[in-house]
């Protein structure tokens, strides 16, 4: 009939992975980085998580239907802006498909197995350190869950959070296994760069295929604070 029918497990369902890592560390806010109209956000609440979310996106496209998806939620604050290495001015690519935009050059693999992903216009966005505003959003004793989905912006987010590690007891990034955007980091160096940091990789979800070729080529890492409790 076409149906598989298993045992439930819950390092197999990695959204409730997730809520039982957010619950174990009892983690306070979640910044929402790269948070497109909202979707990651709005699968948290529908999760049961009821804590704080703040919301980052720069594109105003996507933010504006953001901002509306979080309307009636005293909870969830937005912010257009990106987030990155550095305090100032950047220009993002916004493709067709905006949950695609990039501050990075998009690479022919991408367009090939995503088509509908090229690149439209450009937008001036501010880009803030999670350094320069987590005091914004965070109060002193407050533990916070960091969402990076920048397409292949990653690595400059996690290097604008060094002095805010401590204050954050998970990190989720989205990564490729090959390169998508010119100059993106891959999984590799993105997976070691974190172990440096202390943190240790519990999870990987795949998210991208090509649809031709069947190969695997963006992954959902959750990472834990060692030391931490794991669900």
């Amino acid at each position: 009939m076409g149906y598989l029918v298993e045992s439930y497990n819950v390092y197999r369902d990695p959204a409730a992975l997730l809520m039982s890592l957010l619950s174990s560390n009892s983690i306070d806010v979640v910044f929402d980085v790269g948070a497109n109209e909202g979707q990651f956000a709005g699968g948290l609440r529908r999760n049961g998580y009821r804590g704080r979310i703040v919301s980052f996106e720069p594109v105003a496209q996507a933010y504006e239907k953001l901002a509306a998806n979080a309307q009636g939620d005293g909870s969830w604050q937005t912010v257009k802006c990106a987030l990155g290495s550095f305090d100032g001015k950047g220009v993002i690519n916004v493709a067709s498909s905006t949950a695609s935009s990039s501050l990075l050059n998009m690479l022919p693999r991408h367009v090939e197995s995503a088509p509908g992903s090229k690149y439209l216009r450009q937008e001036q966005i501010s880009v803030r350190k999670v350094d320069s505003v987590i005091d914004t959003y965070l109060t002193k004793g407050e533990r916070l869950y960091l969402k990076v989905d920048t397409q292949g912006f990653e690595k400059h987010v996690i290097e604008g959070a060094e002095s805010s590690l401590e204050k954050i007891w998970g990190i989720q990034l989205e990564m490729s296994l090959m390169p998508l955007y010119e100059g993106e980091t891959l999984i590799g160096d993105l997976v070691d760069m974190l172990s440096g940091k202390n943190y240790g990789l519990l999870s990987l979800e795949p998210i991208w295929r090509d649809p031709v070729t069947q190969e695997l080529l963006q992954v959902d890492g959750i990472f834990y604070k060692k030391g931490s409790s794991l669900p």
